[in-house]
C-alpha cells in the first residue's frame, strides 16, 4: 500500500486556529473531522507544515497527539538551525523537543528541510554553509541517536542565491554530506516550476531520482503559482510517480496544498479533498 501524506498547519492541527472563517476550516471543516474524512479518502500521514525555530513546543506536541489519535502517521516540514550555535538546541531545531514523542509513536520521522540562502553574492559559499549546516544536524542526530530522516528539498527558483534550484544542486549538496540519514525531497511543483523557466529538464537525473525519500507534491495555476490543488492538471502526476516506483520509492507521497494563496478558488473543498483521490487514481 503506498503511503499518502497530506500537509497541515500546526496550529490548525491543534485546535488553535478553527474559526469558521479560517481558510483550512473553510476548506476541510473542523480539525478532527477533516482527518477522520482524509483517512476515509485513503491518506496515511500528516505532515506538520511547519515546525520552525523559535514556536511553541507545547503546540507541536499537540498537533502530533491530534493526528496520532486519528490513527494518523506524521512528518516534519523543519528547517536548519538559523546559527552553528544552535544546532543542539530545542529553540533553534525544534524536533530534538520531540524526540520522546516520535520514539513512542512511529518509532521515527522524515524531516524535509530547505537548504541555506542569501539575497545576494556568489553560490559557493551558501553551498558551503548549507553542507555544513546539515553536517552539524547529522552529527547531533548521531549523538543523540535520533530516529530523523533528513530530505533536501528542491525548491522553486526565486530572486536569492540558493543551491537548490536544480536537480544537479540538491543531488550534489547530498553527495558531498554523505550520510545515511540524508536523502532528497523531491517537490514536484516546485521542479516543475523550474523547468517551465527553463532552469532544468523535466525528469530528474538518476543521480538525484535514486537519492529521493519524501515527496510534496502540487501542482501550478495557470500562471504558474505553486501549491494549487492537483484539479489543475498541469504538474506530469502520473510520469513522476512512475519515475519513483521504477527505483523503488518507498517513502510518502506527500500533497503540499496550501489555499490561503488561492481564498477564493471555486469549490476549494472539493479542490481539496479531490486532489487526495487524483492522486490515490495515479498512484
Amino acid at each position: 500500500m503506498k503511503k499518502i501524506g497530506y500537509s497541515l498547519p500546526p496550529t490548525y492541527l491543534a485546535e488553535q486556529d478553527i474559526s469558521p472563517e479560517y481558510i483550512w476550516v473553510r476548506g476541510l471543516g473542523q480539525p478532527f473531522e477533516a482527518l477522520q474524512a482524509l483517512k476515509s479518502r485513503g491518506i496515511t500521514s500528516v505532515e506538520l507544515r511547519m515546525v520552525h525555530p523559535g514556536m511553541d513546543l507545547a503546540l507541536a506536541r499537540l498537533a502530533i497527539d491530534n493526528v496520532t489519535k486519528a490513527g494518523l502517521g506524521f512528518t516534519i516540514h523543519g528547517l536548519l538551525p538559523p546559527s552553528e550555535d544552535q544546532t543542539n538546541t530545542e529553540e533553534g531545531f525544534p524536533s530534538w523537543a520531540l524526540l520522546d514523542v516520535i520514539r513512542e509513536t512511529q518509532g521515527e520521522v522524515t524531516i524535509p528541510l530547505h537548504a541555506k540562502f542569501s539575497l545576494e553574492g556568489e553560490l559557493e559559499p551558501v553551498i558551503a554553509e548549507t553542507i555544513s549546516a546539515l553536517r552539524r544536524l547529522l552529527d547531533e542526530r548521531d549523538k543523540r541517536n535520533a530516529p530523523f530522516r533528513f530530505a533536501l528539498e528542491i525548491n522553486k527558483s526565486k530572486a536569492k542565491v540558493d543551491p537548490s534550484f536544480t536537480w544537479e544542486g540538491v543531488s550534489s549538496i547530498a553527495e558531498e554530506v554523505d550520510h545515511s540519514a540524508l536523502g532528497i525531497c523531491w517537490d514536484f511543483g516546485h521542479a516543475y516550476y523550474n523547468h517551465r523557466i527553463g532552469l532544468i529538464t523535466a525528469e530528474p537525473p538518476e543521480s538525484f531520482l535514486r537519492k529521493v525519500i519524501h515527496t510534496h507534491i502540487h501542482d501550478l495555476s495557470p500562471e504558474d503559482k505553486t501549491h494549487w490543488p492537483l484539479c489543475e492538471g498541469v504538474v506530469p502526476l502520473a510520469r513522476n510517480c512512475e519515475l519513483l516506483q521504477s527505483v523503488g520509492y518507498d517513502g510518502v507521497y506527500n500533497l503540499e496544498l496550501d489555499p490561503p494563496r488561492y481564498p477564493d478558488y471555486t469549490n476549494l473543498s472539493d479542490a481539496l479533498y479531490d486532489s487526495v483521490t487524483i492522486l490515490k487514481d495515479v498512484l
